[in-house]
């Protein structure tokens, strides 16, 4: 613990070059000895609500500190006191009061799991309690990752004066967007999640949010819109391209840094990985990914905490550019910069002989349109992508590729790099012989066969047409109608490298990622029939579908080296190996 404390005194007094090894260290000896409590005094406390519920907490007190003035380091968790509440122990080193907690309904606390709806009432009185204790500074910062970032996201919904920082770990300010993209249900997360989390609770739970499938009010307790004016404070959050909150981390952001109260704007921080919660999928990304990863969203936590700017040029967004798994690929470095890079939209033009480009469909061009059946009793099984429990990150899609009802657009290969970062919206002219479907896209690398072959995934989306229109009612399709829809594949910073192929993939399922879509247009709550669908995708002069590429240069994201970290890639797998060794596998 003592040698911790000196790398933690080093750290904040910018010697980082000379203790990267020690900080790592660090890092390991407090996931290590945290369960033994590695302090001068631990307190457990049922501290009670508003409603009189008690939440289980727990106090861990540094040992080289007087028992006065501490700001404490709040983590508010459904997973208990043995996992990632430990990450407020971390804080233990710089002189922060370590306090760990049970959501309502979870483990040694009382109550019912509310799905966050209790989120800001709860962590509200949790530092109204602390704040009054006679050690305490007034102040109270939040930490978290996953669950316990949405807790710490609730908490702008009120007016916190003793809310003094955060950081957010692979988490979201929003909640439909993320539970519901598109307007179809994203089974795979909730279900397993709930199930694993509050086992008990878990069917009610799940029933409750498949009651809920349209934007309204219910969805309000993971909605910051209206509240970002009550950010008074620091932040940093921890992103990753293949998360499963990644476009809640990004809207997050957007509001912290843009609309927080006027003198708190451009306060925050980001960096974003390419994994988040997809841990296994680093063996994706060879180079430059796992040096600086964990340690630099760590560092920049103590310098916002303790209100100091950061060293090393770290700008207040960094990210990793992704490429291909291959030794030749371009991309796979990290950049930091001022903003995201302004970009250009670029249309990628579906062609009816299934040929993908940027000029739009001639007048003249043969087949207009493509008809497929989709059986929801046969769907497309999902293939990674920013999943939990299923596989995640840029797997090969080709073994789904050569079914029917999946049609392929592909470009020729490229002729040079093509950079991309930003949101990819795909649009799409559709109809139906049902009166409800869901539509499917994916955007994937095509590796030539020199770099291994291959159709690997970028990203995706969907839409469920009823929901197309985003209203808090549904709106049925008419059969054999055109619809124009537009379907969110989230975000990517991402090098197409020259000779590769850019593709984009349509279908009507991706299961279990996504709810199957019996297409006959009844509640999720309300069982019915299957009905087969005949699903027509356009691709014409009329009816031009396409995707919008976020189109960038290669001078817009420099290549910055996070941390001075060690250049040699023998030093690099080292601290890969010990970061590993932490065994991160967030729930």
């Amino acid at each position: 613990l003592l040698f911790c404390v000196l790398t933690m005194k080093m750290m904040m007094m910018k010697i980082k070059s000379a203790c990267v090894w020690a900080a790592v260290l660090c890092v390991v000896s407090v996931s290590c000895v945290s369960a033994r409590r590695p302090v001068s005094n631990s307190v457990e406390v049922m501290i009670e609500m508003r409603d009189g519920v008690k939440l289980h907490t727990l106090f861990d007190f540094p040992l080289v500190h007087e028992m006065k003035n501490l700001t404490a380091v709040l983590d508010r968790s459904p997973y208990g006191e043995s996992a990632i509440e430990r990450i407020a122990d971390i804080y233990l080193l710089a002189g922060f009061v370590a306090v760990r907690q049970d959501m309502r309904g979870t483990h040694k606390s009382e109550g019912n799991f509310t799905v966050w709806a209790s989120g800001a009432d709860d962590g509200y009185d949790t530092m109204a309690f602390i704040a009054k204790q006679p050690w305490s500074s007034g102040k109270v910062i939040t930490v978290g990752a996953s669950a316990d970032g949405l807790a710490e996201f609730t908490q702008v919904q009120v007016k916190n004066p003793f809310l003094a920082a955060q950081a957010m770990v692979f988490a979201s300010s929003v909640g439909y967007p993320i539970m519901y993209p598109g307007g179809a249900f994203r089974k795979s997360l909730i279900e397993t999640w709930l199930n694993k989390t509050v086992p008990k609770q878990a069917p009610a739970l799940i029933q409750q949010v498949r009651e809920h499938e349209a934007p309204g009010p219910y969805w309000n307790r993971l909605n910051l819109t209206d509240y970002y004016g009550n950010v008074h404070f620091p932040s940093v959050m921890w992103a990753g391209w293949y998360d499963i909150f990644l476009v809640g981390n990004l809207i997050g952001f957007d509001g912290y840094r843009n609309r927080a109260a006027p003198e708190w704007r451009n306060h925050s921080r980001i960096v974003i990985d390419p994994l988040g919660h997809c841990q296994k999928g680093a063996k994706y990304f060879p180079k430059n990914l796992i040096a600086g990863r964990t340690l630099l969203p760590l560092y920049l936590t103590f310098d916002t905490f303790e209100n100091k700017p950061p060293a090393d040029h770290v700008l207040p967004v960094t990210f990793y550019v992704m490429g291909a798994n291959t030794k030749t690929a371009q991309g796979n470095y990290w950049t930091s910069l001022e903003d995201f890079p302004d970009f250009k939209p670029q249309a990628w033009y579906l062609q009816g002989d299934n040929t993908l480009s940027t000029t739009a469909p001639a007048a003249s061009a043969a087949n207009k349109s493509t008809t497929y059946t989709y059986d929801p009793s046969n769907p497309v099984q999902s293939i990674g992508g920013n999943n939990l429990e299923l596989s995640c990150g840029p797997l090969d899609q080709t073994p789904v590729e050569s079914r029917q009802d999946v049609l392929v657009f592909t470009s020729a290969p490229l002729t040079a790099a093509t950079v991309l970062t930003g949101p990819l919206i795909a649009t799409l002219y559709v109809s139906s012989s049902a009166n409800d479907t869901d539509f499917t896209v994916k955007l994937t690398d095509v590796y030539p066969s020199a770099d291994g072959g291959g159709s690997h995934l970028i990203q995706d989306g969907i839409v469920r047409m009823r929901w197309r229109e985003h209203g808090e009612t549904p709106t049925p399709m008419t059969p054999g109608t055109v619809y124009e829809v537009e379907v969110s594949l989230w975000n990517t910073s991402y090098v197409f490298s020259e000779g590769h192929q850019i593709r984009v993939a349509v279908s009507s399922s991706n299961y279990p990622r996504y709810g199957l879509n019996p297409n006959n247009g009844l509640p999720l709550t309300q069982k019915g029939p299957n009905v087969v669908a005949k699903n027509t995708v356009y691709h014409s002069a009329q009816y031009p579908s396409h995707i919008t590429l976020p189109t960038i240069e290669f001078a817009q994201v420099p290549p910055f080296k996070p941390l001075n970290t060690p250049a040699k890639d023998g030093e690099a797998d080292k601290i890969a190996a010990l970061i590993e060794g932490l065994n991160l596998d967030l729930p």
